[in-house]
């Protein structure tokens, strides 16, 4: 529940003061690493034996997830008239499951090794799958940099992961007040990627009419104050 609070705290916080957030962007991708490898030091060595017990659990995980979800976005397509926003839903839909989904999984004490398998897995076979359904479904072609996704995933979920179960098999147990702070390092980092995110969006994409002028009397004098204050729209999307 904390959880879920703060990211509504802090998204409020983002909307209103996108620019102060997004200072912060550089800490992003260290704050998941290092949120990673408390992830890591939470599972125990009997996870990972009963893991090992039963390998094709991931391969069948990522089977269904990239069979049922472009299946789904496909659906949520047509309701859509413009091709690029149709494009666009699927190609969401074909994306691989991000760090935070380890994150919750361990917040809700779900397997965290075939959560980080998954997702490793998707991550790796994602050029593919876009290249499968993207053109089957939308008829559209996209060029894919594959090794920033596959770095990204190493340094980012794989190595500190790896590590914190090493760490955690050398130490046996850990205290009670250990887990706490996992807990508590990892709702940090998934409030600082929704804080991020709904910054950018926000100041880029998102139609913000009643925020503006909440922000003009928080954060700006009377000096800088126009008499019509610039609103945010949304970008339209141009049809090919």
């Amino acid at each position: 529940m904390l959880i879920f609070l703060s990211i509504l705290i802090g998204s409020i916080v983002a909307l209103l003061v996108p620019d102060l957030v997004l200072s912060v962007k550089p800490a992003l991708q260290p704050a998941f690493a290092v949120a990673m490898a408390f992830v890591g030091m939470m599972v125990a060595p009997e996870n990972v034996r009963i893991f090992l017990r039963s390998p094709l659990r991931p391969l069948a995980g990522v089977a269904a997830q990239y069979t049922i979800m472009p299946l789904i976005a496909f659906e949520v397509s047509l309701f859509f008239d413009d091709p690029l926003l149709r494009t666009g839903i699927v190609l969401v839909g074909c994306m691989p499951g991000a760090m935070a989904s380890n994150v919750m999984t361990m917040l809700l004490k779900g397997d965290v090794i075939l959560s980080v398998t998954m997702t490793t897995i998707a991550t790796l076979i994602c050029p593919l799958v876009i290249a499968f359904w993207l053109p089957l479904l939308t008829d559209t072609r996209l060029p894919i940099r594959v090794w920033p996704m596959v770095w990204n995933t190493v340094w980012m979920v794989v190595v500190p992961v790896c590590a914190g179960i090493l760490l955690r098999y050398r130490l046996r147990s850990v205290p009670v007040w250990f887990e706490r702070a996992a807990s508590v390092i990892a709702s940090c980092a998934i409030t600082l990627m929704s804080d991020i995110l709904t910054s950018y969006y926000s100041g880029n994409y998102i139609h913000l009419d009643m925020l503006q002028p909440i922000r003009t009397n928080l954060f700006y004098s009377d000096t800088c104050r126009s008499d019509s204050p610039q609103t945010m729209r949304r970008t339209p999307l141009k049809k090919s």
